[in-house]
């Protein structure tokens, strides 16, 4: 059932970036306040609070509460859009508490996500707008109240909804879609892996076990003639691979075996 809801809201998301990058972008606070609900919901279905077996009915209570908070805001905003650019209203006691919600759900999913350094980081960023007027000389400012702190952040394109969210659900999204798209039909590896038949100067380490990423590997083959018969060149030594008859044509510097190259023939997988 989770899997499942994870899996729809990630294709209505890449249904959104490809909608918006072939038909035209929406207006920016649409835009961007309906990328961060999606993203939103998809944050909160993808790191629970109390993730696997551990779930509890008070934990899936306070993610489904987070959650719908976040979505609110977000989708008020998507309403709101022309009035806010086009009026620049005063905050209302509904924004106020709008506002609060969405900033203490940003950070709880951002906690989970990459941890307390992005939200520690924000705090003292906030702390210094509300207290930085009781700071003396020049890092001091004039205090600004909770009325100008929400519309900065909440009602204007420049807080939350600014040109870094806007980059995000446009570009980089795009790109990312793009990014996966190929990496899971198996395309990824005409870039990863062009070695084909015979010895090539660049081999792939093949697949990780701890992340997505792939480690190169670049190879030099000097001539066989300019070493002497059955001695590698200086500084290099042969690959061993008893299996594989195409390896004692390679050589590979030491360094790259001490740390675990071995078997780099592209006519066999690498390990």
């Amino acid at each position: 059932m989770l899997e499942n809801s994870r899996r729809l809201v990630a294709a209505t998301i890449g249904a959104f970036v490809l909608w918006t990058a072939f038909a035209g972008q929406f207006e920016s606070l649409v835009q961007r306040s309906v990328m961060v609900a999606l993203l939103l919901l998809l944050g909160f279905l993808t790191y629970p609070l109390r993730p696997g077996g551990r779930a509890r009915g008070w934990s899936i209570a306070l993610d489904v509460v987070l959650a719908g908070i976040g979505i609110a805001a977000a989708v008020y905003v998507t309403f709101n859009a022309n009035r806010i650019m086009t009026t620049l209203p005063m905050a209302s006691p509904l924004e106020l508490g709008l506002t609060l919600g969405l900033v203490v759900v940003l950070l709880e999913l951002a906690r989970r996500t990459v941890g307390l350094a992005f939200p520690i980081l924000v705090l003292i960023g906030l702390s210094y707008v509300f207290l930085g007027h009781l700071i003396p000389g020049r890092l001091g400012h004039r205090g600004f109240d909770i009325y100008f702190i929400a519309e900065t952040i909440y009602l204007s394109d420049i807080g939350v909804w600014g040109s870094l969210t806007g980059l995000a659900s446009t570009l980089i999204a795009a790109f990312v879609l793009f990014g996966a798209v190929l990496l899971h039909t198996g395309g990824g590896k005409t870039f990863l892996r062009p070695c084909g038949g015979a010895p090539s100067p660049m081999t792939v380490s093949g697949r990780v076990e701890k992340g997505a990423s792939m480690r190169l590997l670049l190879l030099r083959r000097p001539a066989i003639s300019s070493a002497p018969s059955g001695a590698p060149p200086p500084g290099c030594m042969p690959m061993k691979s008893p299996s594989c008859s195409c390896c004692g044509r390679l050589w590979l510097d030491p360094g790259a075996m001490r740390h675990g190259w071995v078997d780099l023939c592209p006519a066999r997988p690498v390990r």
